[in-house]
């Protein structure tokens, strides 16, 4: 039987310690066959996760060959853009975006070319999830001062959350349109802080739902964490372009089309490990090309609203997916 699993994000939950850790390591070994997506690595095999991005959010055409489906192994596709907010990509790429679109059309290329089609969804409590993806995303909001602190990009002048900013974070409702075409059955979810306060046990559902030895998920999984901030009591840093005469210059090399790869080369590095982009950064930060810049944590009563507006769609989570009603209250979902 052809059996395909989804893992949608979302973006936060240590999507690209699970891709780079524990599905490429799962890949090399032969006991899944691991579609992308993975920064780390040079493998183009893994990139045919972006021909499916392209397919959701651009509308270009996949061919039935694009993707290389595998009957005799569980086929994993892994790319936490399917979950990211709308109004991000659409600053990014200057196109409208429905992630509320994208469950009808996966179904519609994949479901003649498999059996059975499941969907692993990783979650993490707004309160921290709508911060956190923030903080990764600085770099859109650096130059717009109104957005360019979380306290006016995520709420407006009167306190309250800017509701259409955050759809795609009402869980339930992102859920219920993967059930609409996959099944409630074929939804699993995870969450986030189980990884952070029960690790063994979210490693034994993960192992289940991906059918692996789980001494062998659990030393995957746990030998790499991407993508640690620093941080202080006051919130994490981030490293943005400085504002001198050398940073502008750079600001102007990344704007010219004849050097963006040269600029793309030298700001991302190779891409290949996390060292090598460390090291870059560090050249960089001594070159007085880039700085820290420290994004402050959101107020308790700022938190306090973000858990209300989503708690009644949190406890349909319980209610729909079977998901612990204790666990939800122990991590600040309701």
């Amino acid at each position: 039987m052809t059996e395909i699993l989804i893992h949608i994000g979302y973006p936060k939950t240590a999507t690209t310690t699970i891709e780079d850790g524990l599905l490429v390591g799962l890949h090399n070994k032969g006991l899944i066959n691991y579609l992308g997506r993975s920064d780390f690595t040079r493998n183009r095999y893994f990139r045919q996760s972006a021909l499916i991005r392209d397919y959701l959010y651009l509308g270009h055409h996949l061919r039935d060959d694009d993707i290389v489906i595998k009957p005799e192994l569980l086929n994993v596709l892994s790319d936490d853009n399917f979950t990211h907010p709308g109004p991000y990509k659409e600053r990014s790429l200057n196109i409208k975006v429905d992630p509320y679109s994208f469950p009808e059309k996966l179904a519609k290329y994949f479901c003649d070319k498999a059996e059975k089609i499941r969907i692993l969804v990783t979650l993490r409590s707004q309160q921290t999830l709508i911060y956190s993806q923030y903080v990764q995303n600085y770099y859109l909001f650096i130059d717009d001062i109104e957005n360019n602190t979380p306290s006016k990009h995520i709420f407006n002048n009167q306190g309250y959350l800017k509701k259409d900013m955050f759809l795609i974070y009402n869980f339930s409702d992102v859920l219920e349109k993967y059930a609409e075409y996959f099944g409630v059955k074929n939804i699993h979810l995870l969450l986030f802080e189980d990884l952070i306060n029960c690790k063994h046990s979210f490693v034994k559902e993960l192992s289940d739902i991906l059918d692996v030895d789980e001494s062998l998920a659990f030393n995957l999984l746990t030998a790499v964490h991407y993508r640690e901030r620093e941080k202080s009591d006051n919130g994490y840093f981030v490293s943005v372009m400085n504002r001198n005469l050398p940073g502008n210059l750079l600001l102007m090399l990344k704007n010219g089309n004849l050097t963006n790869r040269m600029y793309k080369f030298i700001l991302k590095s190779f891409r290949k490990n996390k060292k090598t982009t460390s090291a870059i950064i560090n050249i960089m930060h001594k070159m007085n090309l880039r700085k820290s810049q420290l994004i402050p944590k959101l107020t308790e009563d700022q938190k306090e609203i973000i858990f209300n507006e989503f708690k009644a769609s949190n406890l349909k989570l319980s209610a729909v997916f079977n998901v612990s009603k204790d666990k939800l209250e122990r991590y600040g979902y309701i």
